[in-house]
């Protein structure tokens, strides 16, 4: 009896073994079939509007409870009555008509439910840190001239720097500070919104409060003295406009008007001809954030080029076709997720061929936290319109890059900041000086600044010397507005 009790457990072991067996192997098929569904889905919806994203370039907690939230409404699963706590209805409806925010699904509940468990199991619990870090060293043989003014909270500087015989700072609320370093007489002057950007006598204002937004409130002036406003109206109704080249692109003798149109969900790239006023749309794509103006085919009409940084993240080549016309040619397309933030050019190598600069560090949105692919990337350009990148400098939250010759040897050098620095490294990565040796090689310095964090980089010169502007923007209340320092 012993022996048949024993056979007969034996037989249920083995059978309980097989069933466990085949049920984890059914488990794990699901599952695995799931996560095949939801890097499929993923892949497929995801990659529509810009470069797929990988799981691990975000921790869990952001996928979770920033991103995955926000792409489910571009899936056309948002809840009305809750988005309507944060958009107006005019933004909903106009973004609805876009087709940013899908009135319809366009993918099932069940659907999104696979795209979320694909991102939210294979996500890192921490960001994954920046391996490879360039060593730099302290240059302190550089003097620094600290910029103060009223201690109010949110109203960074947007604007530091000279054009001609006047340095200009600007906040959000458009309040200028005019020095003329000739003379030394400073003045103020109310703007309707933040400068962004100058021109000889031509000025920029983004319009607002600096706050995405779909409104055109911002335009281009041109200084008058003699009027009491002190600017005459060029372009008014400019969707968030960052960058402004004056130039004329037709060869009718009068310059024309390019305009970086940033915008927030939709945007442009706007040239008004500069006789008749007439507008020309480029690009109807949001995120147009600085150009850079070449005659590429020596044809006599200048060409630009363009970082977008926004949706379909790029550098792009405008060709002008003449009559208006232009052609654009991508060169490097970028993922989304990189936060590139600004566009340099520069013959690094003296191979009589550019190298394009990227900074890469927005770190503001849905998603704040340590990114280990921000920095600064440099491009060689391997054949006409193709690109390989040459360089990466691991930077948390690199802003802006700027190219020069800083120390007199013949080599073009660049320098960096970052607005969105990290606490441990604010020491070393706030403004770096990257020193050209030859052959790409880069001694590295670090200037240690007082607390800021810049958004603005420019060069710029006063008394014949050439000055390097910080303008620092934070949102805590302090009188620091910028920095100055000898380049």
């Amino acid at each position: 009896m012993s022996q048949i009790l024993a056979f007969v457990l034996k037989k249920l072991y083995i059978i309980s073994l097989v069933a466990f067996a085949v049920v984890g192997f059914f488990t794990w098929f699901l599952w695995n079939s799931g996560k095949q569904k939801g890097e499929k889905l993923a892949k497929t919806h995801c990659a529509s509007c810009h470069q797929f994203p990988d799981p691990s370039i975000l921790p869990k907690s952001v996928w979770e409870k920033k991103l995955l939230p926000e792409m489910k409404k571009r899936m056309g699963l948002g809840d009305m009555d809750e988005m309507l706590k944060t958009l107006s209805y005019e933004d909903y409806t106009y973004f609805t008509e876009k087709g940013i925010y899908p009135m319809n699904p366009v993918v099932t509940e069940k659907e999104w439910k696979n795209i979320v468990d694909y991102y939210v199991t294979n996500a890192p619990e921490k960001p994954l840190p920046q391996t490879h870090k360039q060593s730099s060293s302290e240059l302190v043989t550089i003097p620094i001239t600290e910029e103060k003014g009223e201690n109010i909270p949110r109203v960074g500087t947007t604007f530091f720097g000279s054009e001609g015989d006047n340095i200009y700072l600007s906040n959000v609320q458009g309040k200028v500070k005019v020095e003329n370093w000739k003379t030394g007489k400073v003045s103020n002057l109310q703007l309707p919104s933040a400068l962004v950007q100058i021109h000889g006598d031509l000025i920029l204002c983004a319009g607002g409060n600096m706050n995405p937004t779909e409104s055109k409130q911002g335009g281009l002036f041109k200084l008058n003295p003699a009027n009491p406003q002190g600017i005459d109206p060029v372009l008014m109704n400019l969707h968030r406009p960052v960058d402004f080249l004056y130039e004329d692109f037709n060869k009718d003798g009068i310059k024309d008007y390019l305009i970086a149109e940033f915008g927030f969900e939709t945007g442009e790239i706007s040239l008004f001809d500069g006789k008749t006023k007439q507008k020309t749309s480029l690009s109807t794509m949001p995120g147009a954030r600085n150009f850079v103006l070449r005659d590429v085919n020596q044809d006599g009409f200048m060409d630009f080029y363009v970082l977008m940084a926004q949706a379909r993240e790029r550098v792009s080549l405008f060709i002008n076709k003449k009559n208006g016309k232009f052609e654009e040619i991508e060169q490097i397309n970028l993922p989304s997720y990189y936060g590139t933030s600004f566009l340099e050019m520069a013959d690094l190598n003296k191979d009589g061929k550019e190298e394009i600069l990227l900074a890469m560090g927005d770190n503001a949105d849905y998603s704040y936290c340590k990114k280990n692919y921000h920095g600064v990337r440099i491009y060689s350009q391997t054949l006409a319109n193709h690109w390989k990148e040459e360089k990466f400098f691991p930077i948390y939250g690199a802003t802006t890059v700027l190219s020069g010759d800083f120390n007199g040897d013949g080599q073009t050098d660049f320098a960096a900041t970052s607005n969105f620095v990290e606490e441990e490294f604010r020491k070393s990565e706030t403004l770096m000086i990257f020193y050209n040796q030859g052959k790409m090689q880069f001694n590295i310095k670090y200037i240690k600044t007082p607390r800021l964090n810049p958004l603005t980089m420019r060069l710029g010169k006063v008394k014949g010397k050439r000055e390097l502007f910080l303008g620092n923007f934070q949102f805590t209340s302090m009188p620091l507005k910028g920095i100055r320092l000898p380049l």
